[in-house]
């Protein structure tokens, strides 16, 4: 939505001269051009991100001199954010950088933006040396390249189809309702992710309450730092060592909790509560130097599995884990990571979140049936073979393609039901 530069929330009439420093105006970048209203999705998060860029305070004067943030106009070094207080009620300038860290959707376009080798690695199945597939019919009525067989490439998700795929919380009712009953596709509300999340904590720790304690639909977050090692002596490294893996993940809620996958509410990075978010909370609490906590975060990175089906979810799955990993390093070091990182992140994520049939274990739809010829005496007769996994529910016989996905501590890709079975190759 585009609003005038200066609008006060009792008055959104255009304020042409009242502003005490009207000069202001012409300071400002034209790029700065987006305005975020006041929200309980945003407020909470605007003043967790504000403290972590490198401010220029020119043109500064006191909004609200009785605000207990006694916040200043703001010009900033990097493409960040301006923001302005009217009788507490806050205005948010934001550059399209900013839109994209703070609101849910992860654009492709953006990330395309940000590095084109990244959305290619983000677009990988590792299983066929392909990409990843569509496999679902949502988006056939664009073209033909969004058929259920396709694969998701660039060019689909970006340019003028930059906007297709998008959260569940931004789809519409009836896309929603299709997805239910195609696929019973049915998302978790972050309160009661946090409360299964958990109860895998406290068997681990032995102990409650160590990372939020629960109020019925939220938590309050414990402020203070993790105590290591445990009762049992387990050390936060192998805490963050340990896999974790979500079933059937669609986005990733139990994962990675940066907004609410029900009600679309954005979530503070201190406030989160996804598996990965607690793996680089504890990173953060216990390695200062950049290049450990690097190394540590890749590790955490690397511990968190998941799969599913469709692959606009997988797509979306990878990218706030993404943008959780950016999340947490530019909370810790008030900087973005490198190229190189990302890439690094991304390839991790291109093996640990994968697309598969999670009752046959291969990828969706690749199990079919094979015309065969027999050459007899009397002459060839044909005839047609099925997958002799599907007729006969043998989960080891599909003839599809198997999905893999990587051990890191051996550096070597496993065949994921081969894992099921007890074998490790």
């Amino acid at each position: 939505t585009h609003f005038p530069l200066f609008c006060n929330h009792e008055n959104p009439n255009p304020q042409k001269s009242s502003h005490p420093n009207q000069s202001l105006r012409s300071n400002l970048s034209p790029s700065l051009r987006k305005i975020i209203i006041p929200s309980k999705k945003i407020f909470p998060l605007f003043l967790d991100l504000l403290p972590r860029f490198p401010l220029h305070q020119s043109n500064k004067f006191p909004i609200s001199p009785h605000h207990p943030l006694n916040l200043h106009i703001l010009t900033c070094k990097t493409p960040t954010l301006c923001g302005i207080i009217y009788n507490s009620k806050l205005c948010a300038y934001a550059y399209e950088e900013m839109v994209k860290e703070i609101t849910v959707d992860v654009k492709e376009n953006s990330i395309l933006k940000l590095d084109s080798t990244l959305l290619d690695i983000l677009l990988k199945d590792n299983s066929s040396g392909k990409n990843i597939l569509w496999a679902t019919d949502d988006y056939v009525k664009y073209n033909q390249a969004y058929t259920s067989d396709s694969q998701i490439t660039i060019f689909s998700v970006t340019g003028k189809n930059g906007i297709l795929i998008k959260p569940r919380t931004e789809k519409t009712k009836t896309e929603q309702q299709t997805r239910v009953r195609d696929k019973a596709e049915v998302f978790t509300p972050s309160w009661i992710c946090n409360k299964q999340n958990n109860l895998i904590d406290n068997a681990w720790f032995g102990r409650e309450n160590v990372f939020n304690v629960e109020h019925e639909k939220t938590w309050t977050t414990i402020q203070e730092k993790i105590k290591f090692p445990t009762e049992s002596g387990k050390t936060w490294q192998e805490y963050v060592e340990a896999n974790r893996l979500e079933i059937t993940c669609g986005e990733a809620p139990y994962l990675a909790s940066r907004y609410d996958t029900v009600s679309g509410n954005v979530i503070p990075v201190k406030e989160r509560i996804g598996l990965l978010d607690r793996k680089l909370r504890i990173v953060s609490e216990n390695q200062d130097a950049e290049t450990d906590w690097y190394s540590w975060a890749k590790i955490a990175v690397k511990s968190i599995y998941g799969y599913d089906w469709q692959g606009d979810n997988v797509l979306l799955a990878r990218e706030n884990l993404l943008f959780t990993f950016i999340d947490y390093y530019k909370e810790k070091f008030g900087k973005q990571p490198s190229k190189d990182q990302l890439r690094e992140i991304a390839e991790i994520l291109s093996w640990n979140i994968w697309q598969m049939d999670g009752l046959k274990f291969v990828i969706p739809n690749s199990c079919h049936n094979q015309t065969i010829t027999e050459s007899f005496l009397w002459g060839d007769e044909t005839h047609e073979e099925f997958c002799e996994g599907c007729k006969k529910n043998n989960r080891n016989k599909h003839n599809g393609i198997y999905c893999y996905v990587m051990d890191w501590e051996k550096n070597r890709k496993v065949k994921f039901v081969n894992l099921l079975n007890g074998r490790t190759k």
